[in-house]
């Protein structure tokens, strides 16, 4: 085995007679993600990188930032706020720059470490840029904060608490070695204000303790209620705008619109106001869509935010809920909720025992009478790790409210499920999936398994087992959360047209099935009962001869969502299951075959009316623990 240095980008790494590049870099909270052989590290872009003998990668791990501290501190009560914020009011500062101009100067001193950061840029899908540099000179009288180096990214800060709206802030990072925070003390941050706040960002050796350090409800704003008589709600604030000047009860009241504004906003859409039954407000986005709020009424819902554009180089608020509509001059009084902000912790080692979570906000009323719906939840934030997570993690989208008393169910939506972000906590990227006699990878939401046209579903396993839409399988655009919308007709599946044929031993697959009938998810021809299916709202039927799972009863047949389970397996219509399986049916393990999805038996019109937004195949079963590790791979991806 050889080995060798090399400068990033396009590194190769030569291990015996197997090289890796390493390609697309991005950055990402000052560092970079790497990938060999199924392990994440953390490594800045002009650092070096050895692998050494062993195949082991060996790092100096330089993260951008100059200062380092034998500094500790305790934090012994509630809701601490550490970090300090400055508005940018320079209108736009180019890359290359090295100094801007903000609110007051005075905040901020030569050698501090600070976080530039693009909140919001209207429809630009830039928004969400950031990275770290070092003060090297304060202005106050001017306000001009000169940093040590040019900065990488463009930033615009022209138009705030608008529709759109422009802002981009800085955050002085606190430098410590060690950070204790003790059981019941807490550290959070100054909340979203439509120019600053929002964040906590924390770079130490260790921290300890068994607190909280959280952002919950700091992100972007939800929306008021409506106040007039059949008035709409206001819809939230996210990274397109919706902010402004006014606030009541800290929600905004900038505009009153039933669709998230610029066509892509994460803000929730308002409700409607109508005198039938005023409408919840839509549930705020981020990683997914926020679910829609509604009345009693078909043909009155209301969308919830936008999936936020991730990438690995961008970071995002929760989108803030929309507020429900009036209905009849009764007033809604429910406004939607509060987006998570963002938590950056880079550390070395952080606790098992601290609490990190950066939560959106349930809706929020105080009439439980009144026939109108309600509002809606807030989208859970980020939080970004460079140690492995061990400490518990929180990032759940709110709840919207759920309204029974007029005789037809009305509610607000729910915000969207925010990200972890990690060494080991990939959700963005599938690459961390388990790649042990992996024969099969597609992904709905991966740019090179399908572009989001046409009728080729490629396999990015490297096996060139890809896949071809037949009849019409119309593919949703929804973050890292897209799928394939199946309508259960027997024209309309995918199948494998490329490629040799195999025998599939394993799999994990990412699905909704949408009724209680026959739902067949993978099957090896469309007109054989052999294969992976649901019937009558479980997984049918383990023991069965024409089933993926034929086993014993009472041996573990499949892994749903993390957890192992015995014999038949209940489900529930219309939501996210992650399931891992392994093949023991002797049909289908006697021979090769090409893979079929959303179809089976088409001559009793057996398909799947549901979605699929993911499918990994293996020619070797996989272990309980590598199950669980495809489950914690996807699951903040879809919210399980």
């Amino acid at each position: 085995m050889t080995s060798k240095w090399g400068l990033i980008p396009n590194i190769t790494v030569t291990m015996g007679a197997q090289d890796t590049r390493i390609a697309n870099w991005n950055n990402h909270f000052g560092f970079h993600l790497l990938w060999v052989e199924k392990k994440y590290t953390i490594i800045e872009e002009m650092d070096t990188l050895l692998c050494n003998d062993d195949g082991d990668i060996v790092l100096s791990v330089y993260d951008g930032l100059l200062t380092e501290s034998s500094t500790s501190t305790t934090v012994s009560s509630a809701d601490q706020v550490l970090n300090v914020y400055g508005e940018i009011t320079s209108a736009s500062v180019s890359s290359g720059a090295t100094s801007f101009t903000v609110d007051d100067a005075s905040l901020f001193g030569v050698g501090d470490d600070i976080l530039i950061y693009q909140v919001q840029n209207g429809t630009s899908t830039t928004v969400g840029y950031y990275e770290y540099r070092t003060i090297s000179g304060v202005n106050t009288g001017t306000n001009t904060i000169t940093v040590s180096q040019g900065l990488t990214n463009a930033y615009v800060s022209s138009t705030k608490n608008a529709s759109p709206s422009y802002s981009a802030q800085i955050v002085r990072v606190q430098v410590y070695d060690t950070l204790t925070v003790n059981s019941g003390a807490s550290i959070t941050c100054d909340a979203w204000n439509g120019k600053k706040g929002g964040i906590v960002a924390i770079k130490c050796n260790t921290v300890a303790g068994s607190g909280t350090i959280h952002t919950n409800y700091k992100g972007f704003r939800g929306g008021h209620y409506g106040t007039g008589n059949n008035s709409p709600g206001y819809v939230g604030e996210g990274i397109y705008g919706g902010g402004s000047t006014t606030l009541v009860s800290g929600r905004v009241t900038g505009v009153r619109q039933r669709t998230p504004l610029g066509g892509m906003n994460t803000g929730g859409s308002g409700g409607e106001g109508a005198s039938h039954s005023g409408s919840g407000g839509g549930g705020g986005g981020h990683v997914n869509a926020g679910t829609e709020g509604r009345c009693g009424i078909a043909g009155h819902e209301n969308p919830g935010g936008y999936a936020a554009p991730i990438t690995i180089s961008q970071i995002f608020f929760g989108g803030g809920g929309g507020g429900g509509g009036d209905d009849d001059g009764l007033a809604s009084d429910s406004w939607g909720g509060h987006g998570g902000g963002i938590v950056i912790l880079l550390c070395n080692n952080v606790a098992s025992t601290i609490n990190l979570e950066s939560k959106g906000e349930n809706h929020s009323s105080n009439n439980t009478n009144q026939t109108a719906a309600k509002g809606s939840g807030g989208a859970g934030g980020t939080i970004l790790l460079t140690a492995a997570p061990s400490a518990t993690t929180d990032v759940s989208g709110g709840l919207g409210y759920v309204n029974t008393n007029s005789g037809t169910t009305a509610y607000g939506g729910d915000g969207s499920v925010g990200i972890l972000s990690s060494p080991q906590s990939d959700v963005i990227s599938t690459k961390n999936i388990v790649m042990r006699n992996l024969a099969v990878l597609l992904d709905a939401s991966d740019i090179d398994s399908y572009s989001g046209s046409g009728t080729a579903w490629s396999d990015i396993s490297g096996n060139g087992r890809n896949a071809t839409l037949q009849g019409t399988v119309p593919w949703v655009s929804n973050g890292s959360a897209s799928y394939f919308d199946f309508s259960g007709n027997n024209a309309d599946y995918i199948n494998q047209t490329a490629g040799t044929s195999q025998i599939y031993k394993d799999i994990c697959i990412v699905f909704q099935y949408e009724d209680s009938g026959w739902n067949y998810l993978l099957s090896k021809s469309t007109t054989r009962d052999r294969s992976l299916r649901i019937n009558g709202n479980r997984l049918y039927n383990a023991g069965n001869t024409g089933d993926w799972v034929d086993t014993t009863p009472g041996a573990i047949s499949y892994y749903v969502n993390g957890a192992a389970d015995t014999d038949q397996v209940d489900l529930s219509q219309n939501q996210w299951y992650i399931l891992g399986g392994e093949n023991t049916n002797d049909t289908l393990l006697g021979s090769a075959w090409n893979y079929y999805i959303g179809t089976g038996r088409t001559q009793n019109s057996r398909n799947l009316n549901g979605k699929i937004a993911f499918l990994a195949l293996y020619t070797e079963p996989l272990t309980a623990t590598e199950h669980i590790e495809n489950y914690n791979a996807l699951k903040h991806r879809f919210g399980v």
